[in-house]
């Protein structure tokens, strides 16, 4: 009685009635749509107490108390009908009794659709997406503001949320959800439309086994599977099936069913089946029935997997989410293929309702299948000609199929326009049905499922392909019905386009092949002197005969001829040269070529570098990242190579070194300095060796803070001087006899004394050794000698400022020595 009793293509029950004339819409990615009311009818929930003779017939035809079964409970509904469209008063005044009726819990609106030919009521709950995870506060704040519970998280998609108006809400469902889509907080929102997701069939056509496959009547009328299957079975593909179920244990199936499944009602595996249900049945035997077993049919890719996902594709007040949560374990279970054989059933009334949360969920499986190449999301067009079906329509990615009948004609019932992709045989197609039985049912049900299959073959023999090249591989190259007359068509790319018949008729063959072409795979060139290996890769047919050809002019063959791996020598240059590989098989024979060139080898000049002139004198520290130059190549520079040389950094410092530029990035967290050294050398523009390497530039890099720091913290006055040799500055006053000694902070004083110059290797190594002995600078051993040689003074280990006063010495010139970790020098005085 349900399915009798919901003949529209979507209901949509929208909660408690408002009583007032105002507009009623809902939002869809971010538009306001306008709904037109129905006054013909009334949608109720009632309680299980309720009686018919509670209802006054005086207004309203007959009616059954039906039962709807959703994951929450079981509700019971009637729909009133009025003998008479009453004016918008008595249509409200009818509403308002019913409402007060004691035993009738909800009372809501219907709307029409399109040319109002089919109407709709919203049900009880309404999803929320957050903007991010963390806004999930903000959702129960604004559900307790409007009265209304945070049911669930959906567990595919976090960020939607199911809403449930609870019964005695003063506002609908409908419009809870603007409210809520109309704070501004969240990211969108769908009233969960109660769409009629019914299959895409209609029965009593009658047509010639399997004519699809093998059109003996008209030859140039099928999708050429025998040729293809020469190349591909399926192997390896996974095929997920979004149906009312599937009959798991039919002989001609059972092989081939995956032991994933999953049942969208229930939330839970495994798929549910009921006995009465074909459809689904059916449409997996045309895309995997078993091959070679002698029993009834066979499927489009009959070595494929098929996993079941069950839905019974009747009204539900959660059917959007149910399907959206079908695609969603299905791509997050591994198909590589979901095929969905149902729709809104509303050609005539496309574009109205959406489902932001199904659309969700079908882009995800698109964009993030299969580990990110996509997964491939095949719909059928719809049997409401000349409209097709939603969601089939709603974005370009999906591959929208229509269906033609075995004499190259459209089927009447398929669907068509500017949404459609392609079309495969759906008139009168037999399959598998439940309890072992075969049968023929048409629709473009039956056409799409030719599709998955095919796109099943194609990902056997290239599973690397992404979504969008298995799309564009079926598109171009579907066959040309020569009753279509085709054109260029601006957004469609893959060739000439008809809106009845979209690209044409799909072609297993053709199609494989071309995913499967023979690629030779091996350098552009091919260097005189040095061997050159090239593999032959695609799906080569056991037993076929590979042939290599070449200009024997300019190459030879080392080893490898009959086989897909090949080794060739040249002693010729030449351009533009073919190498070919031939297979045959069967009879019949594919050729691969490839275009080279045959080179002479080559050594360039050496290159000759120096300091870049706008090389800086400090890094900056900390945080920002920039990019300077070192150095710079100023002689023979042709296709230079850069190599670099850290010899002393922080590990926390961030360092990136362009090898072809020459460029260093930067990003400098310590103050801790930067030895570098850079080198160049050519690299042969073919074949050929590089160049030997260049002089070395070698750089001490202090830190500053800022970038406006352009020299080192130290300088040199009147006052004192410091040392060239050790981190120290000191003075001596004659007239006091006072040797004043300081101590440098050690990289302030290695970028007073190196910095900004071009380092020799003596330079780097003592750098290097002060820097590894950084702590022993702290202290310094002096002795003082006197003209003639003795040693008249010795002070070990000072440390941090001192002052000698060496007045207990002769009168006359002395030396002092300063000395730290094996490295010294001397300094002049004279005492007085």
């Amino acid at each position: 009685m349900k399915n009798k009793l919901f003949t529209s293509i979507v209901l949509f029950f929208a909660g408690i009635i408002l009583v007032n004339a105002q507009s009623d819409y809902y939002y869809y990615q971010g538009e306001k749509i306008l709904l037109t009311l129905d006054r013909s009818q009334i949608f109720v929930i009632v309680n299980e107490n309720f009686q018919k003779s509670e209802i006054d017939n005086k207004y309203f035809e007959d009616f059954n108390i039906e039962e709807e079964k959703t994951t929450l409970k079981k509700d019971k509904f009637v729909t009133l009908k009025f003998k008479e469209v009453p004016i918008n008063q008595n249509f409200l005044s009818e509403i308002d009794k019913l409402k007060n009726t004691t035993n009738i819990k909800n009372v809501s609106k219907f709307f029409k659709r399109g040319d109002g030919l089919s109407i709709s009521h919203a049900s009880n709950f309404f999803f929320v997406k957050l903007k991010k995870i963390e806004d999930y506060q903000l959702l129960l704040d604004t559900s307790i503001k409007y009265n209304v519970k945070v049911f669930n998280q959906n567990e595919f998609m976090p960020l939607w949320y199911k809403i449930l108006v609870p019964e005695n809400a003063t506002e609908s469902s409908l419009k809870l959800s603007n409210m809520f889509f109309e704070t501004g907080i969240f990211a969108d929102v769908d009233p969960a439309f109660m769409f009629d997701f019914n299959n895409s069939c209609a029965n009593d056509l009658n047509f010639n086994l399997l004519w699809g496959l093998n059109n003996n009547s008209n030859p140039n009328i099928d999708i050429n599977i025998c040729q293809a299957w020469e190349l591909s079975t399926g192997v390896g593909v996974k095929v997920a099936v979004l149906d009312n179920g599937i009959d798991k244990t039919h002989n001609d199936l059972n092989d081939n069913i995956s032991i994933l499944s999953y049942d969208t009602k229930t939330g839970m595996s495994p798929s549910v089946f009921v006995s009465n249900l074909v459809h689904g049945t059916h449409i997996a035997g045309t895309i995997a029935a078993e091959r070679n077993n002698n029993l009834q049919v066979v499927g489009i890719a009959p070595n494929s997997s098929i996993m079941s996902i069950s839905n019974e594709l009747t009204i539900s007040p959660t059917i959007s989410e149910e399907l959206a949560n079908g695609i969603s374990w299905a791509w997050q279970n591994g198909a590589d293929i979901i095929n969905n054989s149902w729709g809104d059933q509303g050609g005539v009334f496309f574009g109205d309702l959406h489902s932001t949360l199904l659309e969700d969920a079908i882009l995800n499986a698109i964009n993030n299948g299969r580990n990110g190449l996509g997964t491939i999301v095949v719909f059928a067009a719809g049997n409401k000609a000349p409209a097709m079906d939603y969601p089939a329509t709603f974005h370009p990615d999906i591959l929208t199929v229509g269906s033609i009948m075995s004499d190259g004609s459209k089927s009447s019932f398929s669907g068509f326009g500017t949404q459609l992709d392609i079309v495969a045989p759906g008139s009168g197609i037999y399959s598998t049905l439940p309890n072992n039985t075969i049968g023929s049912l048409s629709g473009t049900s039956m056409a799409a499922p030719h599709v998955s299959g095919i796109a099943a073959l194609i990902l056997s023999v290239n599973p690397n392909l992404t979504g969008k090249e298995v799309r564009d591989i079926i598109e171009k190259t579907s066959q040309k019905i020569s009753s279509f007359s085709y054109t260029n068509v601006s957004g469609r790319p893959n060739g000439t386009w008809n809106s009845q018949v979209g690209y044409g008729l799909v072609d297993a063959f053709a199609a494989v092949v071309e995913a499967n072409k023979l690629v030779i795979e091996g350098s552009e060139q091919i260097c005189i002197g040095t061997p050159e290996t090239y593999t032959l890769t695609g799906n080569i047919p056991q037993g076929a005969v590979i042939n290599w050809e070449y200009p024997t002019n300019r190459m030879y063959i080392i080893s490898g001829q009959g086989t897909p791996t090949i080794s060739f020598g040249a002693f010729t240059p030449g351009t533009n040269q073919l190498i070919k590989a031939t297979v045959t098989s069967a009879g019949s024979s594919a050729v691969s070529e490839k275009t080279i060139n045959i080179l002479s080898s080559t050594t360039p000049a050496i290159p000759k570098t120096v300091l870049a002139p706008d090389n800086p004198f400090n890094l900056v520290c900390c945080g920002q990242t920039y990019t300077f130059r070192h150095s710079i190549c100023s002689q023979n520079c042709t296709n230079i190579e850069w190599g670099f040389n850290i010899m002393s950094q922080d590990p926390n410092d961030i360092y990136y070194f362009n090898t072809t530029t020459g460029d260093i990035t930067v990003q400098k967290n310590t103050y801790s300095p930067l030895v570098l050294s850079t080198r160049a050398r050519n690299l042969p523009a073919g074949c050929g060796s590089p160049s030997g390497w260049s002089n070395s530039i070698s750089r001490y890099y202090g830190v500053v803070s800022s970038a406006s720091s352009t020299q080192t913290v130290l300088s040199s006055n009147q006052e004192y001087e410091i040392s060239s040799d050790l981190p120290l500055k000191k003075y001596f006053i004659t007239n006091e006899n006072n040797l004043y000694i300081d101590f440098l902070n050690l990289y302030d004083w290695l970028s007073f004394r190196y910095g900004n110059k071009n380092l020799s290797d003596n330079e780097v190594q003592t750098i290097l050794k002060m820097l590894s002995n950084e702590a022993v600078f702290e202290s310094v051993d002096i002795e003082i000698y006197n003209f003639s040689g003795a040693k008249v003074f010795e002070k070990k280990n000072i440390k941090r400022t001192n002052v000698l006063n060496l007045s207990q010495l002769k009168s006359g010139i002395h030396f002092v020595k300063f000395s730290s970790t094996g490295m010294s020098f001397s300094k002049k005085i004279i005492v007085s």
